[in-house]
């Protein structure tokens, strides 16, 4: 099946984004679990009080963040490219692609 072009493109741009914030926080693949959790403190921090709520009302959110950076941090670029794709797709594609997609997969 051919890749939806459209949903390839902003794959490929969120993927761009990801990459920029892994490298502007210092994300890595292998970060320790003590670096994690104080990267979710500050960003966390940073949130709360930038939209004036309580810092666990964002704690859980910053949190799942930070473990998604680390776990695309240690994907293969073509594991990035198709993760963030089937998503992509997901919201992009109609009934009929989405049925096509499903059939192929079974195939």
């Amino acid at each position: 099946m051919d890749r939806k072009p459209e949903a390839l493109s902003s794959a490929f741009l969120e993927g761009m984004a990801k990459l920029s914030k892994i490298e502007t926080l210092g994300v890595t693949a292998d970060m320790s679990q003590e670096d994690q959790d104080e990267l979710v403190e500050r960003l966390s921090t940073a949130k709360a009080v930038e939209e004036g709520v309580d810092i666990k009302d964002v704690r859980a959110g910053q949190r799942w963040y930070v473990e998604s950076l680390v776990e695309f941090a240690g994907m293969e670029p073509e594991d990035q490219l198709e993760s963030l794709y089937r998503r992509k797709f997901a919201q992009q594609a109609n009934e009929t692609e989405m049925l096509d997609a499903f059939r192929q997969f079974k195939a």
